[in-house]
């Protein structure tokens, strides 16, 4: 995150962008920017965005993801569940990539806040959601039903393909079959 930070930095700064594509850039920047240890400096990049007449519904939801994003890293979940509120009613004059992004953060939030049935339902996401946000979605399902000690229910999420025919994180690549290695134990199935 920390280049793709630099690289937005450097279309920011350069005033001689065009506004609508300099405020775009604040909001991608904002979120690059928490995530790479600078939370002092993303927040400020989205407050930017926010304030912009130029900021479209997608740089709305990625500036203002950012900020839920360290209310949710500095252990404040409700203060996080509301922004993300904020980013559904934000992604409503969106397009799809941001209705998507906007129902992942809720359904995401409200699992951290252990409301899982309501995290449920956000995380059903509309059929013109992106493979990669499907993705997340049944990961995240997986990991709430985890902590729920819904065992086959991980086990539906993550079926035994997903879990490693798949293009994603390094990250995504060990936690998948480590979720369903944990559902498979409790169901005494560890032989799958």
């Amino acid at each position: 995150f920390a280049e793709a930070a630099w690289t937005l930095e450097e279309l920011v700064v350069n005033r001689a962008m065009p506004p609508p594509i300099r405020v775009a850039a604040l909001g991608m920047l904002a979120g690059a920017l928490v995530l790479s240890g600078r939370p002092t400096d993303g927040e400020a990049a989205a407050v930017e965005a926010l304030a912009s007449e130029h900021a479209d519904a997608e740089t709305r939801v990625r500036a203002r993801s950012a900020i839920r994003g360290l209310r949710f890293f500095e252990g404040r979940f409700d203060d996080a569940v509301d922004l993300a509120r904020a980013v559904v009613r934000d992604a409503a004059d969106g397009g799809a990539i941001a209705r998507g992004e906007a129902r992942l953060d809720m359904g995401g939030m409200l699992f951290h806040a252990d409301r899982f049935a309501e995290a449920e339902t956000w995380l059903l996401l509309d059929a013109d959601a992106t493979d990669a946000q499907r993705d997340e979605a049944a990961e995240t399902l997986a990991h709430m039903n985890l902590v729920r000690g819904c065992w086959t229910q991980v086990l539906d999420a993550i079926p035994a393909s997903a879990a490693t025919d798949f293009d994603a994180s390094d990250v995504s690549r060990d936690v998948r079959p480590a979720l369903r290695c944990h559902a498979l134990l409790h169901l005494d199935r560890v032989e799958e």
